[in-house]
């Protein structure tokens, strides 16, 4: 379905935030070296926002994980100008740190 399933057209004319899995591999806890580059290269202006959140690889279904993600991706992501969502992981002795270094969107 890609970025243009966040569409308002087909959303019925509501803005919408598309969410983007970044997978990350069970033994290392790290993405692939260019998943800035994938979700670039796939970005549409569709989306009002994007929620980046963490999959672990070889699982059926992304989110719930309880698992960050190198928040290096949603801040370059970010500096494209496409606001961005941080979700994956975030506890209560982490989220100022993630809130410091990538300023997300919300």
């Amino acid at each position: 379905e890609g970025f243009a399933a966040a569409s308002p057209k087909n959303c019925g004319g509501v803005p919408a935030i598309r969410v983007v899995d970044i997978t990350v591999d069970p033994e290392t806890g790290k993405a692939a070296d260019n998943a800035v580059e994938q979700i670039l290269a796939n970005l549409t202006n569709d989306p009002v926002a994007i929620l980046l959140d963490t999959a672990i690889k070889g699982k059926d279904a992304g989110g719930g994980t309880s698992t960050t993600f190198d928040w290096g991706i949603a801040q370059a992501v970010q500096n494209t100008g496409l606001p961005v969502l941080v979700a994956g992981g975030l506890t209560p002795t982490n989220i100022a740190d993630c809130v410091t270094n990538t300023r997300p969107f919300g």
